[in-house]
């Protein structure tokens, strides 16, 4: 082991070719620079810097103000005081602590950077990254083959790509990540922009705008104050807000999705769900559910479609509607599945511009140097909200063709019955509905209910080419044929006994007042009975 002192200039340099084994830089009080080698290969000083090459095992110790730069390091190193350090390759392990600005090319193993003044950039890290700061530093990385972790605040953190999970212990004002082939899950962020994420994605407080492209796993968000923009959930998704009047999401939810609205939402809330809905009345039959609520004047907007259940917990609406759609046709169902194809696609395709971004900003770290070369990050920005934007684009595009062609094919399946000058129009469904309800007052003491209804229908004769609802008995055998999809009846039949139909009349309106049948319902019926 040799060792040699230079003196200190105003500005002290350190230059390392290459260190043959493990490197150790430590800032000391004294006003010298001390090179210790276990094998000195070439050592001498040029003005203020002190030049090294083909060393072994090296200890450097230098003033807090000293710079130093590494070519390559063939095992590990680490670096604690110095003002700044920028290096080329690390085979080994990297350690960076209570440095101003720190920069590499690339790290074998894994790097861990502490007390972070102002910015540690690298283009590529072989294995796990772990962050341990308390200020407003940033943290800017091509690639992380393995882990990214923060325990304490940062400034802002930017990556294109994580192999593994990014667990965020801490506040962070701004992240920008490309894509994460793991978990994702943040404790506090004022702003967050993801491409993708390939397993679950928890964030405990969002104080400002989250955008995230695609969630391959579950998305639990308890606490957002701000906007969101969330394209696609390939799990279930947990979301507790309030939104603000310039929220605009439109979500796909491949499992099941829990809202929660608190204090005053200025909200229109509208979903299309392929499960239960609970929270909020809708009505009852089998087949894809639509609900739109209005809280406030409803100035802020999400767009749900659910595969699985939806719970809403929410203060009273101001405004509600909701129906089943059944019955509209395998048409109709594939192109559900068509968009839910496509926006997953859309989701996958998110995640995989992370890995091109990676490359990307790995190549430009390398070219223009980690202090230079921060303009990637907003080069990232705009790549993922450009690329969120037209995921967002494609799906209202398709869920709008697939929502006209539901309604071209309700309105194909609604009856129109004519009696007289009066006219009504309804679903198929609807009409066994009503025989349901009628067998069920039956049943439960409401005596001529089902006669009457039954004795209504009757009249009613539906043309041949009328849809005919899913597991609904084949249509009576031929009657005069009517015209289209309108039923006339204009000529009384043989009339019932008049006790008979006083007792059905009543069963009807008693049918009505008990809300077994709508007004409508009963309207129609007591004019079919004459």
């Amino acid at each position: 082991m040799t060792e040699q002192r230079f003196p200190a200039g105003p500005e002290p340099r350190v230059r390392i070719g290459v260190v043959q084994g493990d490197l150790r830089v430590e800032a000391w009080d004294e006003d010298a620079i001390l090179v210790r080698a276990a094998a000195p290969g070439e050592v001498y000083q040029e003005n203020d810097e002190v030049v090294i090459d083909q060393a072994g095992d090296l200890l450097i110790r230098a003033p807090a103000r000293a710079a130093v730069t590494i070519e390559v390091c063939q095992g590990d190193a680490t670096l604690t005081g110095v003002r700044q350090a920028a290096m080329t390759r690390v085979h080994g392990d990297l350690r960076v602590t209570a440095l101003h600005t720190a920069q590499v090319e690339q790290v074998g193993g894994d790097a861990r950077v502490a007390a972070l003044v102002e910015r540690f950039s690298a283009a590529s890290i072989g294995g796990d990254l772990k962050v341990s700061a308390a200020s407003d530093a940033t943290v800017a990385v091509g690639s992380v083959s393995g882990d990214l972790e923060l325990d304490g605040s940062l400034g802002a953190l930017q990556a294109g790509q994580v192999g593994g999970d990014a667990d965020l212990d801490g506040a962070c004002a701004r992240v920008d990540l490309g894509n994460v082939g793991g978990d994702l899950s943040l404790a506090q962020v004022n702003q967050l922009k993801v491409g993708s994420v390939g397993g679950d994605l928890d964030i405990e407080r969002a104080l400002g705008q989250v955008e995230v492209g695609n969630v391959g796993g579950d998305a639990d968000l308890p606490s957002l104050e701000g906007t969101l923009a969330l394209a696609n959930v390939a799990g279930d998704l947990t979301l507790r807000a309030s939104f603000g009047p310039n929220n605009r999401t439109r979500t796909l939810v491949g499992g099941d999705a829990r809202v929660t609205l608190t204090g005053e939402p200025d909200l229109t809330l509208t979903a299309v769900v392929g499960g239960d809905i609970r929270g909020v009345a809708v009505g009852a039959g089998d087949g894809r559910k639509r609900l739109n609520l209005r809280y406030g004047a409803g100035n802020a907007s999400l767009d749900l479609t659910v595969n699985g259940d939806l719970r809403i917990e929410a203060p009273r609406a101001e405004s509600r509607s909701s129906r089943v759609e059944s019955g509209l046709g395998a048409e109709f169902e594939r192109d559900w599945a068509e968009l839910g194809r496509d926006l997953g696609e859309l989701g996958r395709e998110l995640g995989r511009i992370g890995s091109e971004i990676g490359a990307e900003i790995a190549a430009a770290l390398s070219r223009e140097g980690g202090i230079g070369g921060a303009a990637w990050a907003a080069d990232l920005a705009r790549e993922v909200e450009a690329r969120a934007r037209e995921l967002q684009r494609r799906a209202e595009q398709h869920a709008r063709a697939v929502e006209e062609r539901a309604r071209r094919a309700e309105q194909q399946a609604r009856v129109r019955v004519k009696i007289n000058e009066r006219e009504w129009q309804f679903d198929p469904q609807r009409l066994e509905r009503i025989k349901e309800q009628a067998r069920r007052a039956a049943a439960e003491g409401l005596a001529g209910a089902l006669e009457a209804v039954e004795r209504a229908l009757s009249r009613l004769r539906v043309p041949p080419d009328a849809p005919t609802p899913p597991g609904a008995p084949p249509p009576p055998p031929a009657r005069p044929p009517a015209t289209g999809q309108t039923i006339r009846i204009e000529t009384p039949p043989e009339r019932a006994a008049p006790g008979n139909i006083e007792r059905e009349r009543e069963a009807i309106l008693r049918m009505v007042a008990e809300g077994r049948i709508s007004p409508e319902e009963g309207d129609l019926l007591l004019e079919a009975l004459g």
